[in-house]
């Protein structure tokens, strides 16, 4: 259910919303036979379980809003917050009746986590030649789900296995990203010069790094002045580091501890890209990027330590304007080594 009151004139406009989501599965869980048991014995289950999406509700207020300045400039904003309640009955940890049933901390899953969501952004141009762009994003995810604090689970439906260095998590996590560009024309050539700074920071509870920060740089150049089309040259730097990193949890783990985790390990990366549009007459285009691009993880003794991108595409735009006025579009893409994760051609792994 969505509803949305908005106001505006022809320099401000305001908007307020509320959207909400209700969602009921009558089916709380699959029970499935072991083909080789007829009946339960202690580690030789004669049946499983597994759960089904769980009843839950979403809701959400949100406000947005935005003002034009003087100098050409316009501000916006949107605001946003919400609220996931889940409260499904848990299941028990076995349905095995050879194995003496294990109490539950509690007997549903009380599960609430609130959600803030902000975007704030800016766009000017002082000039004809100039323009300045700002923009912050904000989420935050609170999980205020109360812990589990079982001393004991049921292995594989087989047997009791008393729990050790287990650690339970409510995770929370907040993330904030910011962005400035520039751009600067030339008239006499409509070629561009952009420049860019990004910055994304993020809080994470119960990761081994709990706080990652990466900077990026951006340089780009275009050109629209070319009589059989444009083309535009980008470059990309960028380094994120983390903070409060806790070697003792992967030990606990029984994990190495010169191991890393591949979203939040430190990392360098640079990137160039290319992209050539050609135009040789208006119903008949041809369009071919290219990109070559390097990621270095020095910390990292285990998983990926270096990743090496190369990619390309092709594409070919047509058009008629006949009776039917059709459209077709032909349009061919490869892509070369952007697999090295899993194939591991381009990356130095161990």
């Amino acid at each position: 259910m969505n509803a949305t009151a908005e106001w505006s004139n022809d320099r401000a406009m305001g908007r307020v919303a509320y959207d909400g989501s209700w969602f009921n599965n009558h089916i709380d869980r699959l029970i499935f036979d072991n083909p080789l048991r007829a009946t339960d014995a202690a580690g030789l289950p004669s049946q499983g379980q597994q759960a089904q999406w769980p009843d839950s509700t979403a809701h959400t207020v949100s406000a947005a809003g935005s003002l034009a300045l003087p100098a050409r400039t316009r501000a916006f904003s949107y605001v946003s917050v919400g609220s996931w309640l889940q409260n499904d009955a848990l299941l028990p940890f076995t349905i095995n009746t050879a194995i003496a049933p294990l109490t539950l901390s509690r007997p549903t899953a009380e599960a609430d986590a609130r959600i803030v969501a902000m975007n704030y952004r800016v766009t000017s141009r002082p000039t004809t030649k100039l323009w300045l762009n700002g923009q912050f994003k904000s989420a935050n995810y609170d999980n205020r789900t109360p812990r589990f604090l079982e001393a004991q689970h049921v292995g594989l439906d087989s047997s009791i296995v008393n729990v050790r260095n287990r650690r339970q998590r409510a995770v929370r996590v907040t993330s904030g990203t910011s962005s400035t560009s520039m751009r600067h024309a030339r008239p006499l050539t409509f070629a561009a010069v952009r420049l860019g700074y990004g910055r994304e920071h993020d809080d994470r509870t119960f990761r081994h790094f709990e706080a990652t920060t990466e900077n990026t740089l951006r340089a780009s150049l275009d050109s629209t002045g070319i009589s059989w089309g444009s083309m535009r040259l980008q470059y990309e730097h960028g380094e994120r580091t983390g903070k409060g990193l806790d070697e003792e949890v992967f030990s606990d783990i029984g994990e190495q501890v010169s191991l890393r985790q591949f979203d939040i390990s430190n990392r360098r990366r640079d990137r160039l890209m290319a992209l050539v549009q050609v135009v040789p007459i208006a119903s008949l285009g041809f369009s071919a990027s290219a990109g070559v691009g390097q990621e270095h993880r020095p910390d990292a003794s285990f998983g990926l330590q270096d990743n090496d991108l190369r990619t390309f595409s092709v594409g070919v735009d047509a058009s008629s304007h006949g009776h039917a006025r059709a459209r077709h579009r032909v349009h061919v893409r490869a892509l070369r080594h952007a697999a090295a994760l899993a194939a591991g051609e381009s990356g130095s792994a161990v």
